[in-house]
């Protein structure tokens, strides 16, 4: 009987490393990996899975897409936003979340964001640096410059204008 266990174990292990493997793989050959939603845990380190579940059931966002893939995470969610106040108040839940993942050494360098499903005037994407999070969390960059330089990599329709 200890045999069996024993093999069965094995079998475990190696299917297991196996899987690992393959996973491990698709990573560096370039596959984006869908991200699921995880609720946040106590364990000190921020998780893709934790950050796609802060925006969706904290700040109640509908996103249609989350991959990771080579140190960027790729985000995109429908707009609720029917003003630029809204969409900047939407664009600031994305910074604030990202933040705090990245303040508990989450694994990207980059969020890039896609917004569908939003009125004509308002952005297609927009991205934010992790270096950027990291020195607003840490108190060397204000709520106002960090907002500003995300701002700045907004992407607009030819159809808005230079107004925004």
């Amino acid at each position: 009987m200890p045999q069996d266990n024993t093999r069965t174990t094995r079998r475990r292990l190696l299917a297991g490393g196996a899987a690992a493997v393959s996973f491990g793989l698709a990573g560096c050959l370039g596959g984006d990996s869908q991200i699921e939603p995880e609720r946040p845990n106590d364990d000190g380190e921020g998780s893709l899975g934790e950050l796609r579940w802060i925006l969706e059931e904290q700040y109640a966002m509908q996103v249609t897409s989350m991959t990771f893939s080579e140190g960027r995470v790729d985000l995109e969610y429908s707009s609720q936003a029917t003003s630029r106040a809204e969409s900047r108040e939407e664009i600031g839940a994305v910074i604030s979340a990202y933040g705090l993942i990245v303040a508990h050494d989450g694994p990207s360098e980059v969020l890039r964001a896609t917004i569908a499903d939003r009125f004509a005037e308002q952005a297609t994407s927009y991205q934010i640096q992790a270096s950027w999070v990291k020195r607003w969390r840490n108190g060397d960059m204000s709520d106002s410059l960090v907002a500003q330089r995300v701002f700045n990599t907004r992407t607009f329709p030819e159809s808005a204008g230079a107004t925004q």
